[in-house]
């Protein structure tokens, strides 16, 4: 299907939405917006784990379709259609940012960085082409949790499978929650929506300035943990809770420590109840039976909020039950109890005074070096400062004001939770560098600090004209006008990277995975079996040409036994070993444990002829390897050079 013709399609299916939640739930189209993409992924994510995507995906869409027609019609005929309605702040500014989107998105051609080739855009792309979370006979199954990525196969089954098509996906997801965050705001506070905006954007882009424009599913997981928090604070009908829950089982199955950060608003939900517990409480005379009473009567009154707290944990059982109903399993799991960790904290002083340093240590953030600890400390501070100022006039932040403390508790189980990863998830490698800290961190802090910024804009109450409300306001935008301003710049530089106009920030390993794959690819089938050499590599262009090689069946390093591909050298090229050296039958013996019927090489050197030069035949040069397709004759055990010219 043409992009822009899906995206047509795409935006009538969301509309149908939108009518639906307008019409049954009475939610204003600037609220409508987010929660239309919410119901879209938490349904996916339901028939990718029902292993029925395809299926879902026709369902979500005749569905959008069906509630377009039908609330359309519906509301000419009792003459509630009400175009005006559209035409709100939020509204508008999405429709801006919904054209910047398709603008950048059109001349997107390659992806950016590393994770996108070894996970994320590779795993939409087989859904895309298999209809199925578990693969297929073609591929391994991966065993993150589906809800991102089912919603990116869903859009990208409508625009087609082209990389842009999925960064559109990703950046939809992420405007809408920004949005979201500012729904409430009036066009008549067009300032004040737009500072809050701007804020938002800033915030959200200076804490992973290197991912901004990526596949990355840290952007992705702030937007659902700020509007989940942002939601629940600011909850006006009983039919929030839907969609709040909604929000929570999406968050909780977008990454493996999407979970984790899913604490957050658990915590958030949890202390409102102790709120409530605390004021029953103060209402009664204290004794042993009133504590009990007390707690039962919160109960009865907070049963929907307790239920809140239980859809994460259901949502991570649901996606374990799928596995192991499917005999997969997840290497995110946890690997040891409360002593195992202890002990693991005892032996590995290194890694642990390490994450230590870096958890108090100060980064580049904005214009300012402040370390985690210090941001963190920032957005509570801020958070108790927005409670002392409207204490007497917000119903909704008197029943939270114990949020500060749900966000430093969280904050310390969070905390853990990432040391924990290095200390038994990550390899020895990657935990002695502190692989990706920035952004297993600032993922907790931009959610926190997003959820923070709106609340910053709904407390602004334009219908007052007390002094005492302007002060509130006043130090609310001048907090806002200097971290626009200050950074202002920093946004300039980081957008001007993806503007079509300039050149995409995109390295020469994708470019040269693009280069092959346009050579090579047709020559196989999806019956083959293709083993990558790629003598001195660091290992991204294999990625990259296992993504644009899909739905062909090439080598993972993950699943293929041992980890390379280069023969020469075995392992991570950053981990580079003599001793670890193949010999040349060694080398075929792998190729036929894993049976496989190519050996497609992208680059390579002298050593590669002069030492394994034995095990290749046909050769065009008697005196080089080159690079091309080398079908595995296992009758000869030879790698027979294949003349595609």
């Amino acid at each position: 299907m043409s992009f822009y013709l899906g995206i047509i399609i795409l935006c009538f299916i969301i509309l149908g939405y939108m009518f639906f939640l307008k019409n049954v739930f009475d939610y204003n189209y600037s609220t409508s917006i987010f929660l239309s993409l919410t119901i879209i992924m938490f349904s996916m994510t339901i028939f990718c784990m029902l292993n029925i995507l395809l299926v879902g995906f026709y369902i979500v869409t005749i569905c959008g379709l069906f509630f377009l027609v039908f609330f359309t019609i519906k509301n000419i005929i009792q003459h509630k259609f009400k175009i005006k309605e559209f035409f709100t702040l939020p509204n508008i500014l999405f429709f801006i940012l919904f054209i910047c989107i398709v603008y950048i998105c059109r001349k997107i051609y390659l992806l950016m960085d590393w994770d996108e080739c070894s996970y994320w855009a590779t795993t939409v792309k087989r859904l895309y082409f298999f209809d199925s979370f578990l693969g297929g006979e073609n591929f391994h199954t991966f065993c993150y949790p589906p809800a991102l990525t089912s919603y990116q196969y869903f859009v990208v089954k409508l625009l087609g499978m082209q990389d842009k098509s999925i960064y559109f996906a990703q950046y939809l997801y992420i405007i809408s929650g920004l949005i979201f965050l500012i729904r409430n705001i009036k066009l008549k506070n067009f300032f004040y929506g737009i500072l809050t905006f701007l804020s938002s954007l800033i915030f959200l882009i200076l804490l992973l300035k290197p991912y901004i424009f990526t596949l990355y599913s840290e952007f992705p997981i702030m937007i659902a943990l700020s509007c989940s928090i942002y939601f629940f604070v600011t909850r006006e009908k009983k039919s929030d809770y839907i969609f709040i829950g909604m929000i929570l089982f999406c968050l909780a199955l977008i990454k493996s420590n999407s979970f984790a950060c899913s604490l957050l608003p658990i915590a958030v939900i949890a202390f409102n109840i102790l709120n409530n517990y605390i004021n029953n409480l103060k209402s009664k005379k204290i004794n042993r039976k009133q504590v009990f009473n007390s707690f039962i009567l919160t109960l009865k009154e907070k049963k929907v909020e307790f239920i809140l707290i239980l859809v994460p944990f259901v949502a991570n059982y649901a996606f374990n039950l799928f596995l192991k109903i499917n005999s997969l399993t997840n290497p995110h799991t946890l690997k040891t109890g409360v002593s195992g960790f202890l002990n693991g904290v005892i032996e590995k002083q290194d890694i642990v005074s390490s994450y230590l340093r870096a958890l108090s240590s100060n980064y580049t953030y904005s214009n300012f070096n402040l370390s985690a600890i210090l941001l963190i400390t920032s957005i509570i501070i801020g958070l108790y400062i927005l409670i002392k100022l409207h204490k007497n006039t917000s119903e909704a932040l008197s029943a939270n004001k114990y949020i500060g403390v749900a966000y430093f508790s969280v904050f310390i189980i969070y905390s853990v939770l990432v040391l924990y990863s290095y200390l038994f998830l990550f390899t020895k490698f990657e935990a002695s560098l502190l692989a990706s800290y920035e952004r297993y961190m600032n993922v907790f802090i931009g959610g926190a600090g997003l959820a923070f910024i709106g609340f910053l804009g709904y407390f602004i109450d334009s219908n007052s004209v007390s002094i005492t409300k302007k002060i509130r306001s006043f130090i609310i935008i001048v907090f806002l006008i200097i971290l626009t301003v200050t950074n202002i710049n920093d946004l300039f530089d980081i957008f001007k990277q993806i503007l079509p106009k300039t050149q995409m920030p995109t390295r020469s390993e994708m470019i040269l995975a693009d280069e092959v794959t346009k050579k090579y690819s047709s020559y196989f089938t999806t019956e083959d079996h293709i083993h990558i050499i790629s003598e001195g590599d660091y290992g991204l262009t294999v990625w990259s040409v296992m993504y644009y090689m899909c739905p062909l069946k090439t080598y993972d390093p993950r699943f293929e036994g041992s980890s390379f591909w280069s023969i020469e050298y075995p392992g991570d090229i950053s981990q580079v070993d003599n001793s670890t050296k193949l010999t040349s039958d060694e080398y075929l013996n792998y190729l036929k444990k894993y049976n496989f019927t190519h050996v497609l090489i992208i680059q390579t050197d002298e050593v590669l002829y002069t030492q394994y030069g034995n095990i290749f035949e046909n050769l065009p040069d008697e005196n080089s390897v080159p690079t091309g397709i080398y079908k595995i004759n296992y009758d000869t055990d030879k790698l027979v050079y294949v003349d595609i010219d």
